[in-house]
C-alpha cells in the first residue's frame, strides 16, 4: 500500500511539470518615466524553465545595488509555475531617453532574450526627501541612503552636544522597503569614552506609519536603544556598524541576504566648568540628600544605624559615599549599600543609600554633622552643593572598664591581650604525674623543660611583634605590599582566564587597598580630589598622581562599560608600576 502511495506521488509530480504554464523571459522597470535623481528597479524574470541569466551591459544609469536573485514557486488551479528574477536598483542621473538592451538566458530549451526597454528620464523634483514618520526627525537626523537603498540603518542620538555625565539616548533605526525581513547578525559598534546602559525594548516592532525618504516609502523600526553618559570631554564618536538581514524568505524561497552600513555620529562633549567645589562628586544631574538615625537616645556600647540617601536623576551607579565626620568616640563599621536604580530612555533615576552601624563608646550629647554633596546641575549649568541636617544623639550610661580601669573595646581586645602577658606560677607535683601517667622522674623534667622552652618562644615572638609594631611605617608597608601582591596574583589568574570583570575588580582592589593600608586613608579619602590633595601632601609628583587616576578611570570604564577599549595586559603592567611608585612614597 505504501509503495502504491509512493509511486502515485512521483506520477503526480511528473504530471505537474506537464501541466505547467508556458515559458517566458521578460525585462521590466518599476516606473517609466523616472525623475532625475530618483531610483528605480530593473528586473529580468525567467518563468517555467531553468537557466543562466546574463544581464546586458548598462552604462546610462548608476547601479546602487545588485544584482540580487530571488525564486518563487506557485501551484494554481492544478498548474505549477516557477520564476527566477534578477533585480538591480538603479539611479537616473541625466535627463533624456535611454534604451536598456536585451538580456539573455541560456536554458535547456535554448537561448531566450528579453525585449529592449526604452526609459524616459525627466527633470526631477527637489522636494521629494521628506519624512512622514510618526516620530518627526530633525534635518540633522535624516538618514542617508546606503547599501541597496531598500534597507537603511541609522544611528540617531537625542543630542550631539552634551556635558560630561549628561545622558544621551541613542536609537538604532532600521528602514525597509521589503515586505518580508528578518534581522541577522549585527556587529554593533564598540563605544569608547561612554558609560553605556542598554534599554530593554522587548520585541522589535514596526511603526504604524510609513516613513518617506527621498520620495520612497519605508517601514521603520527601532531595533536597539542605548543610554550613553560621556565620561570625558572632547569629540567622541559612535562608529558605523553593519546590519545583516534576510529578505523575501518563504517556504519555497530561502530568501536573500542583504547588508547595510549605518552612519557614524560624532558627539561634542563639553568639560565641567572651572573652580569646581572641593567635594565635587564628578556627577551630573539633579539630586537630593537626606540622612536619618534609627534611635536618637541610646546607651553606651549600644549599636545604632545611621542612614544616608542620595536620590534623583543622574548616573547614580557612579556614586561613592560622601565623607562623614563622625565623632571620634564612635566606632563606625563599613557601610552597607542599598540601590533602587531604574534605567529608561529618559536616563538613570532612583536612589543609592548607605547604612552605617555606629557604636558610641562614651556617654554624652553628640552631634553627627551635616553631610555635603556637590554635583553639576544640567539645568542651570552650574555646580550645586546640597547638605543634610545635623543629627543629635544622646548617649547614656558609663564606659565599661576592666579591673585595671581600661575601657573595653571589642575591636582592640586582641591587641590588649598581646600586651598583657603576666608570669604564671606553676607548681608541678611529680608524684601526681607518676600516679596519673606512670611517667618517670626523667620524663617529667623533659616535659617541664619543653614547656618552659615553648613559653620562651612565645615570649620572644610577642617581643618581636611588639618591636615590629613600634615601627608603624615598616609594618604598614609590609602589610600593604603583602595584600597588594595577593590581589595582583588573583588579577594575573583572571588575566590568563580572560575574565575581564574579575581582573579589573582585583586591580582596583589592589590599588585602593594598598593606599588605604599604607597611608591609613579612609574609603572616602579615595575620591579624586581628596586623594590628589593627600598624595601631594605626601610629596608625590602631580604627573604620577594623574597617571594613578587615569589607571583607576580606565579600570572603572572597563568594569562598568565592558565595550570600552582597555588592554588587560597593559593595565596589569601599569598597575605593577603604580604600586612600585606608591611604595617609594613616605607613609
Amino acid at each position: 500500500m505504501r509503495a502504491i502511495f509512493k509511486y502515485s506521488i512521483i506520477l503526480f509530480t511528473l504530471l505537474l511539470g506537464q501541466l505547467g504554464f508556458g515559458q517566458d523571459f521578460r525585462a521590466s522597470v518599476s516606473q517609466n518615466p523616472v525623475s532625475v535623481g530618483s531610483r528605480f528597479t530593473l528586473s529580468f524574470t525567467l518563468e517555467n524553465t531553468s537557466g543562466e541569466i546574463t544581464p546586458p551591459p548598462i552604462s546610462d544609469f548608476r547601479i546602487i545595488f545588485g544584482p540580487s536573485q530571488s525564486s518563487n514557486f506557485s501551484f494554481i488551479n492544478g498548474k505549477s509555475s516557477r520564476t527566477t528574477t534578477i533585480s538591480y536598483v538603479m539611479l537616473a542621473e541625466e535627463e533624456g531617453t535611454f534604451t536598456i538592451p536585451a538580456a539573455t538566458a541560456n536554458t535547456k530549451d535554448g537561448v531566450l532574450k528579453t525585449d529592449p526597454i526604452k526609459l524616459e528620464v525627466v527633470k526631477g523634483n527637489n522636494n521629494t526627501a521628506q519624512s512622514s514618520s510618526s516620530k518627526p526627525q530633525s534635518s540633522s537626523q535624516t538618514p542617508s541612503v546606503k547599501g541597496n537603498g531598500n534597507v537603511i540603518i541609522q544611528i540617531a542620538p537625542s543630542k550631539t552636544t552634551a556635558h560630561i555625565g549628561e545622558p544621551i539616548t541613542v536609537s538604532y533605526i532600521l528602514y525597509s522597503r521589503y515586505s518580508q525581513l528578518e534581522l541577522g547578525e549585527t556587529d554593533y559598534p564598540a563605544l569608547s569614552g561612554f558609560w553605556v546602559e542598554n534599554i530593554n525594548l522587548g520585541s522589535v516592532q514596526w511603526d504604524d506609519n510609513l516613513a518617506t525618504i527621498n520620495g520612497n516609502k519605508y517601514r521603520r523600526a527601532v531595533i536597539k536603544k542605548q543610554l550613553l553618559y560621556p565620561q570625558r570631554s572632547g569629540e567622541l564618536e559612535i562608529p558605523s556598524f553593519t546590519q545583516n538581514v534576510v529578505v523575501n524568505r518563504s517556504f519555497f524561497n530561502p530568501g536573500s541576504r542583504v547588508s547595510a552600513n549605518s552612519n557614524a555620529v560624532k558627539i561634542r562633549v563639553k568639560p565641567y566648568p572651572s573652580s569646581a567645589p572641593g567635594n565635587f562628586s564628578n556627577i551630573s544631574g539633579k539630586f537630593r540628600i537626606v540622612s536619618g538615625i534609627s534611635n536618637q537616645k541610646v546607651d553606651v556600647n549600644e549599636a545604632v544605624t545611621y542612614t544616608l540617601k542620595i536620590s534623583g536623576q543622574g548616573n547614580l551607579k557612579l556614586l561613592n559615599p560622601p565623607e562623614i565626620n563622625f565623632p571620634s568616640d564612635f566606632e563606625v563599621y563599613e557601610p552597607k549599600t542599598n540601590d533602587n536604580i531604574r534605567v529608561n530612555a529618559d536616563g538613570i533615576s532612583g536612589y543609592r543609600e548607605w547604612e552605617y552601624i555606629i557604636i558610641p563608646r562614651y556617654p554624652g550629647d553628640y552631634k553627627i554633622p551635616k553631610v555635603s554633596f556637590s554635583y553639576f546641575d544640567l539645568n542651570s549649568k552650574n555646580y550645586k552643593t546640597i547638605s543634610t541636617s545635623e543629627i543629635d544623639l544622646l548617649v547614656e550610661g558609663s564606659a565599661i572598664s576592666n579591673t585595671n580601669g581600661t575601657v573595653v573595646n571589642p575591636k582592640t581586645d586582641v591587641a590588649l591581650l598581646n600586651e598583657d602577658i603576666r608570669f604564671i606560677d606553676i607548681h608541678w607535683d611529680s608524684n601526681f604525674v607518676k600516679q596519673k601517667f606512670g611517667a618517670t622522674r626523667g620524663l617529667f623534667w623533659i616535659l617541664s623543660t619543653a614547656i618552659i622552652l615553648i613559653f620562651l618562644l612565645i615570649a620572644l615572638k610577642v617581643k618581636k611583634d611588639q618591636s615590629l609594631k613600634q615601627n608603624q611605617k615598616e609594618y604598614k608597608r609590609k602589610k600593604a605590599s603583602k595584600l597588594a601582591d595577593k590581589k595582583l596574583a588573583k588579577a594575573k589568574k583572571h588575566l590568563s582566564q580572560k575574565d575581564q570583570a574579575g581582573f579589573y575588580i582585583e586591580i582596583i582592589s589592589a590599588i585602593h587597598g594598598y593606599i588605604q593600608d599604607k597611608f591609613g586613608f579612609s574609603k572616602t579619602d579615595l575620591s579624586r580630589n581628596t586623594l590628589k590633595e593627600k598624595l601631594l601632601a605626601k610629596g608625590a609628583a602631580e604627573e604620577e598622581i594623574n597617571r594613578l587616576q587615569e589607571l583607576i578611570d580606565d579600570c572603572d570604564m572597563a568594569r562598568y562599560a565592558p565595550s570600552a577599549n582597555v588592554n588587560m595586559e597593559s593595565t596589569y603592567e601599569r598597575a605593577k608600576a603604580t604600586l612600585q611608585w606608591l611604595e617609594k612614597l613616605q607613609a
